[in-house]
């Protein structure tokens, strides 16, 4: 949707509550739960699968997987992404102007924004595996994410499987599965997961396999650790 945008915000916030105390010479202090708020703006635009079909369409649905970056989404640029209730659809219009939009939404699965690295964003037409990053390991109080989007596919019944897996080594000589996405067949689906450490690996690389007649599927895969 960057084509469409010019505004983007991101907060990663918690709760703060005051427990002052006798005894105590200074404000006390603890968070509580953490949510994630997301606002943006644009330029509405009503050609097929672009911001005004996709967001009117999303308006009330929650655990749709976001990413959001600050630069690109190409391999190995951040990612931020985390599942989002749209909230809020406001296109609007003035004569002799162009008509402008804004959009806003919250965290809808309990979880944090998750900081990530692009680990696949390319066409794929046949069986591959992406880059080997390393993005180091995995303790028992944190867990392993992973989105999928599919922005474009095409093919004869086409399938697109794909998988997150780690290792200890560059070379990943005893890869260890981690993660896997429900088979992908069409444009626009998308999904994340996540799994609980502990993960000693940390290297990890993304898996592609295709089907049907001759498949090609434009995918992003971003992986984080929170």
């Amino acid at each position: 949707l960057s084509g469409d945008f010019n505004k983007i915000a991101l907060d990663d916030g918690m709760a703060e509550f005051e427990v002052p105390t006798f005894g105590d010479v200074g404000i006390r202090r603890v968070s509580g739960l953490g949510d994630v708020v997301f606002s943006g703006a644009g330029y509405w635009n009503r050609d097929a699968a672009r911001s005004d079909e996709i967001l009117a369409a999303e308006l009330g649905v929650a655990d749709v997987p976001v990413a959001i970056g600050p630069n690109t989404l190409l391999d190995g640029a951040v990612a931020y992404i985390f599942r989002c209730l749209e909230s809020s659809y406001a296109p609007t219009a003035d004569i002799n102007a162009p008509a402008p939009f804004t959009v806003a939404g919250k965290g809808s699965a309990g979880e944090r924004l998750i900081r990530s690295t692009v680990m696949r964003n390319a066409v794929h037409t046949i069986n591959t595996n992406g880059v080997v990053r390393q993005l180091g390991t995995v303790s028992a109080t944190q867990r392993l994410y992973a989105s999928l989007h599919v922005i474009a596919a095409s093919g004869a019944a086409p399938t697109c499987d794909v998988t997150i897996r780690s290792d200890d080594a560059v070379g990943f000589p005893s890869s260890t599965l981690q993660l896997t996405f429900a088979q992908k067949t069409t444009t626009g689906q998308s999904e994340m997961k996540s799994v609980a450490g502990p993960i000693t690996d940390d290297y990890y690389r993304v898996g592609i396999t295709l089907g049907g007649g001759t498949p090609s599927f434009t995918i992003i895969v971003a992986v984080g650790i929170r």
